[in-house]
């Protein structure tokens, strides 16, 4: 961990408020994923029958597939290159595991497979830090992860 990282835990509008942002940038990052994905059924097809391929359900199954791994990767990516996105560092929130230090691959693949796993029924992984004294969410304590406040050194 950094000196200008300090371990009080992250407010629950602090976290929504990135989520929010987190998820417009997502959102730009996904339109540029399908017209990529566009861009190569139409070459393969041809822009007159590119629509009839798109409505295959393998290429249905694909596409989602493909924008999955691409909604992932954009969260793992952040999270083990210095453990914040866009919308956490405007917050000054950052991950980290338990030892305070930007997690790995696994842990954030673990974070991220708690998170869907655990917020699909209600929110119920995300609300799950109001009751927490150290207000965790589900996911993070299921990953050995945690968010905290960063401050600015002055």
């Amino acid at each position: 961990m950094t000196e200008n990282t300090t371990v009080a835990p992250a407010g629950i509008m602090r976290r929504l408020a990135a989520i929010i942002y987190d998820l417009f940038l997502l959102a730009a990052v996904i339109l540029v994923a399908v017209s990529l994905f566009t861009i190569v059924v139409e070459s393969i097809a041809g822009q007159s029958s590119s629509g009839e391929l798109l409505e295959t359900p393998w290429i249905k199954l694909l596409f989602q597939f493909y924008l999955s791994l691409v909604s992932a990767l954009f969260y793992l990516w952040f999270w083990t290159h210095g453990g914040q996105t866009l919308g956490l560092k405007v917050w000054k929130l950052k991950v980290v595991d338990d030892s305070l230090h930007t997690p790995g691959i696994k842990t954030s693949g673990l974070r991220l497979g708690w998170a869907i796993v655990t917020c699909i029924p209600f929110g119920i992984g995300f609300l799950w830090a109001l009751f927490n004294k150290n207000r965790l969410t589900l996911y993070d304590q299921l990953s050995g992860t945690r968010l905290v406040q960063v401050e600015l050194k002055e």
